[in-house]
């Protein structure tokens, strides 16, 4: 045995063992025979260098630590203590209490590895405070921020003194009993520091890839950064205190995405776009306001093409004509709030557009006002890079015939002109055909009738249409039905602040509240009450809140130049014309004060059997006039409770008094 080399061979068998292993997680194999290959020696050489037996040759030794993974000072210090003992004086021995074959990584749960075996961190503020060091990466914390992280923003009094006892602990675990492990926690100035080489760090060599990646040709860099990519074991600081987690995590899941997006766009630049595609969409689906990987994406499906597609579209839509790609979408609504989980599926749905054997349709349906065009036109922004071939857009509000539509769809596109006056059928088939096969998002707002919306349906699976209708529409089978319901109370006064501003609404934030009561969480309700206040930037919200409160003028309040929400519910309400009952069951509802009611108690207001009144609540439920929000339980939106209202007069319904025989029977 060679005198002084004891420790350091033990070192090196650590350091072995990290290696392998960190190997066997990426998927490549480590061996004694492979190292000793690597650094030019015998097998036989390098298990006596492992054993302690043999001092290796500098050069051999510095090899080794290469080929082990070790870098920097740790590195330098360890090449230092080899030639001391070459050269016979007592070097300072590797300090146990370093614990050199230590293994920490953040880069998904914590996870603590001493000489191979995975270590147990019990305590939330234990697990935090060795989180809070190694994010860091060797540089000092103070005290009062680890106090801060470790409590959750509220440290108690006595909380110096509770953070020496938890330094104590968190050293004992990670160096064993005999040790105090204080060159592993060290005390630095008002603070505490875990120097770099105390053990090998996840996120230290995430780093140490990437960069190494920026000096690599893009072959080498694309394994590379994969390389740093597989460190990621998944959520990053899920078990410790929110404090720490809110502070940290964005900026570690930018550095990830960072490194994702430079590593899918080698991947296409090296011709590999079939690779990237999958990853491509997580990733857009996961950070839809990402520019580039959106641009990333669009490029690989593009790449993706069969040379034969590709050079249709060089033709263009119209064979000879001048190719176009239409942009019809229009502009997104920067104050949109809500809807997540139907944008994420709607997301979903386009990705599952490419690989799908039928045309995947999306259909919104609501009351009036309650945002469907918002959303259809949202999520069309954010899906619209998986469609290259482009985006038309119809308002069947503005335009109901299908044959206008077509047609114009047709001269968008670039079509070859068709004969005088054609048919529905005609101008349905050469719409078909002229989008076949293209990868196109087709929005088709304000549907009233199935009728209206199956002559406009692309006839090939590469297409995606969104429609919204105000009933649910029986549209093809397949069809992926959506119902949206009015903002929560908190969005809508997200929608308000964000519409008027924090310096506005900060100042009265129970007059907003109350705004968001009084526009029964609508959409369109709330964006014409902020349209009215931001035209008269003078009233204070409170002034409009007063306006408000008297019930008969309401609807009028809520109305401005364009847009009137008595006239989006006059819209629905003229649905009931072939209804005479169902409209006269509506205008008595309206009377009623109760918040929810049966179709017994609205049998007995409407002076019908049970049987016909629940017809007629169905009709009414379907016309989006009233909510449905339980089998047998019925609703009146208090908006839509006040235009019926409006309607009650002149109508033969009421008995003169403001109240009606009927109502009188249930009172």
């Amino acid at each position: 045995m060679h005198v002084g080399y004891e420790g350091l061979a033990a070192e090196l068998r650590g350091l072995f063992l990290i290696a392998e292993r960190r190997a066997r997680a990426e998927g490549r194999g480590l061996t004694k025979p492979s190292v000793a290959k690597r650094v030019g020696v015998s097998a036989s050489s390098l298990y006596a260098y492992l054993a302690g037996t043999t001092l290796p040759p500098s050069d051999v030794f510095d090899a080794l630590l290469i080929a082990f993974g070790v870098e920097g000072p740790r590195r330098a210090y360890l090449a230092t203590v080899r030639d001391h003992i070459a050269i016979g004086r007592r070097a300072e021995p590797v300090p146990a209490k370093v614990a050199p074959s230590l293994e920490f990584a953040i880069l998904g749960p914590l996870r603590v590895l001493r000489s191979g075996s995975l270590m147990r961190l019990s305590g939330l503020r234990r697990r935090t405070l060795l989180t809070a060091l190694l994010l860091e990466q060797g540089r000092p914390v103070e005290a009062g921020r680890l106090a801060e992280v470790m409590w959750d923003g509220c440290p108690p009094a006595s909380w110096r003194g509770d953070m020496q006892a938890h330094v104590s602990r968190l050293r004992r675990v990670l160096c064993g009993p005999a040790e105090s492990g204080q060159a592993v926690v060290v005390r630095s100035h008002d603070g505490y520091l875990i120097p770099a080489e105390a053990g090998s760090f996840d996120l230290t060599e995430f780093d140490r890839l990437s960069a190494l990646a920026s000096r690599q040709n893009p072959a080498e860099a694309c394994a590379t950064l994969r390389q740093a990519l597989a460190l990621w074991r998944g959520p990053v600081l899920a078990d410790v205190t929110p404090e720490l987690a809110r502070s940290a995590a964005h900026g570690l899941n930018e550095r990830r995405t960072s490194v994702l997006e430079r590593q899918l766009e080698l991947e296409l630049s090296l011709g590999r776009s079939g690779n990237a595609i999958g990853e491509l969409r997580d990733l857009v689906a996961e950070h839809p306001g990402r520019e580039l990987p959106r641009r990333l994406l669009a490029q690989a499906i593009e790449a993706s093409r069969p040379p034969a597609v590709k050079a249709g579209k060089r033709r263009g839509f119209g064979g000879g004509n001048t190719a176009v790609t239409p942009q019809e979408l229009p502009p997104d609504m920067p104050s949109f709030v809500g809807h997540e989980a139907q944008l994420a599926e709607l997301d979903a749905l386009a990705g599952h557009a490419e690989r799908a054997d039928y045309v995947v349709i999306a259909a919104l349906s609501g009351a009036a006002g309650v945002g469907k065009s918002a959303l259809a036109i949202r999520s069309a922004h954010r899906i619209k890079h998986l469609f290259p071939d482009g985006q038309l857009y119809a308002d069947l509000r503005e335009t109901g015939s299908a044959v206008v539509v077509l047609t114009r769809f047709l001269r968008t596109l670039a079509a070859a002109p068709v004969h005088p006056d054609p048919t529905l059928e005609e101008l349905a088939a050469r719409f078909r055909s002229h989008v076949a096969d293209k990868r196109l998002l087709v929005v088709i707002d304000n549907a009233r009738t199935a009728a209206q919306v199956n002559p406009l349906l692309p006839g090939t699976p590469t297409a995606m249409v969104l429609v919204t209708s105000r009933r649910v529409l029986p549209l093809m089978p397949g069809t992926v039905h959506k119902g949206i319901a009015t903002l929560s109370h908190r969005l809508a006064v997200d929608l308000l602040t964000r519409m008027l501003g924090d310096e506005r609404t900060r100042g009265e934030p129970v007059a907003v509240a109350m705004l968001a009561r009084q526009c029964g969480h609508l959409p369109l309700a709330l964006c014409i009450a902020a349209a009215r206040l931001i035209e008269r930037p003078h009233w204070p919200i409170a002034m409009l809140v007063g306006r408000l409160t008297d019930e008969r003028q309401r609807l009028s309040e809520l109305q401005i130049a364009g847009q009137s929400l008595r006239g989006s519910f006059a819209a629905s309400y003229a649905e009931l014309a072939d209804s005479p009952a169902a409209a006269r069951l509506f205008r008595l509802l309206g009377q009623w004060n109760r918040l929810e009611f049966t179709a017994v108690a609205a049998s007995a207001l409407a002076g019908l059997n049970e049987v016909a009144t629940e017809r007629l609540l169905e009709t009414l439920t379907s016309a989006q006039l009233i909510e449905s929000p339980a089998p047998g339980c019925y609703r009146m939106p208090d908006l839509l409770r006040l235009f019926a209202r409006e309607h009650i007069s002149g109508r033969g319904d009421d008995d003169g008094a403001g109240r009606t025989p009927e109502l009188s029977r249930v009172a």
